[in-house]
């Protein structure tokens, strides 16, 4: 096993192959692995003839959260309510691990059946182009380039690194991702697990075996771990000194679960979360009456952990406002009106075209809106007033 993640990086920048143990009392298995961006039908050969396992492609978070897509352990709960089935099996007993990073399965459209080594590399190259142009793409056309390009189920599986990386998880799916970081491609891998002839996972040492015979580096886990954060150090005191700082905007009257995912989601897009509430007046615009005045729900979002500042809105101009916060991102609810080409339109007129948008995804609760609560409160207080008049006409 060696410690040289020099040899190992310059491997995956001329697109060649590395394996990766994770670690002792975790899965403890080597995977073989490759670059995702320089795929072909004889490397998904390789990795199904000389590792064995499942072939899966990582996929950064900066691309799974751009395309809302979901952790498949996430959206079998979301669905258990109509086939029970699910809450049975969910994936509470992992030995190794508190969750699995399992997503989609995807073939891209232009391939047959998905599984063949040249449908699975077609799929692999097809995704790793989408995934490099996706900062660019707003978030409904990212979805829709998306789902343009591939169906699902299909044969390549993918899986959503921990959004933190090793900060976060040191899987497999980290683990490689992060050594990606450490090079000038796509963070993206193909990964696959090794298998013995025993049927059992390859030994570390018949994986020295197999390195030393084919020339390809055997690295650890924990030596990954150092040299990323060795690496990654430096970006992050510069993050210190110069944070990212994420703008929210919303109207905020009852504060509810829906903000709350809003907001926190926000939140991990940068270092500091400044929330623009709406101004009475714009409320009696666009909405309603506001139920409480501007400054108590200032005050209220104020309060929140995950709120860095709140401010109150200009009354006639919000870009004004957006110059006075001076964000890195604008993040908008996954219901809220904004055009998102309009409002980039408008930034790029103003001079703020470097301002990122990003739309955040929805979770549903059960009472996840204003106007479901307020509906609530309305059918409580009608039906306590039809009970009190059948207990009146009960006792005349």
């Amino acid at each position: 096993m060696t410690e040289d993640i020099d040899e190992a990086v310059q491997q995956l920048e001329n697109g060649e192959f590395v394996m990766v143990y994770d670690g002792d009392k975790r899965e403890e298995e080597v995977d073989l692995v490759t670059p995702s961006e320089t795929i072909t039908p004889e490397k998904i050969r390789r990795l199904r003839k000389d590792a064995g396992g499942l072939i899966c492609v990582t996929v950064p978070p900066s691309t799974w959260r751009k395309l809302n897509m979901p952790y498949m352990s996430d959206l079998y709960r979301k669905v258990s309510d109509d086939f029970p089935l699910l809450s049975e099996m969910k994936a509470d007993d992992i030995p190794y691990d508190e969750k699995s990073t399992f997503s989609l399965s995807v073939n891209h459209r232009d391939t047959f059946t998905g599984i063949t080594d040249e449908d699975r590399a077609l799929t692999v190259q097809k995704f790793t182009e989408l995934g490099k142009d996706m900062e660019a793409l707003y978030f409904e056309e990212a979805q829709k380039k998306f789902g343009e390009g591939f169906r699902t189920p299909g044969h390549v599986f993918l899986l959503n690194a921990s959004t933190g990386l090793l900060s976060s998880r040191e899987g497999h799916t980290e683990l490689t991702t992060a050594l990606l970081q450490m090079t000038d491609l796509y963070p993206s891998m193909t990964i696959c697990e090794m298998m013995g002839d025993d049927g059992k996972s390859l030994t570390l040492e018949s994986a020295e075996v197999y390195g030393k015979k084919h020339d390809i580096p055997l690295i650890e886990g924990k030596a990954v771990k150092e040299a990323w954060e060795e690496r990654i150090g430096a970006v992050e005191t510069y993050k210190k000194e110069h944070p990212i700082r994420v703008m929210a905007v919303g109207t905020f009257d009852i504060l509810h679960l829906g903000h709350i995912h809003y907001l926190k989601e926000a939140r991990s897009y940068g270092d500091e979360l400044v929330v623009v509430i709406a101004c009475d007046k714009t409320v009696r615009e666009r909405k309603h009456e506001p139920l409480m005045d501007e400054n108590t729900r200032r005050d209220m979002l104020s309060e929140l952990k995950t709120v860095d500042e709140a401010v109150i809105g200009k009354e006639d101009d919000r870009y004004k406002t957006v110059e006075e916060v001076d964000p890195d991102i604008i993040t908008l609810g996954y219901d809220q009106i904004h055009e998102e080409k309009e409002l980039k339109d408008e930034l790029n007129t103003r001079g703020m075209g470097d301002i990122k948008i990003e739309r955040m995804s929805h979770h549903k609760y059960d009472l996840d809106g204003t106007r479901e609560i307020i509906r609530k409160i309305i059918d409580w207080y009608s039906m306590k007033r039809e009970l009190q008049k059948a207990e009146k006409e009960g006792i005349e």
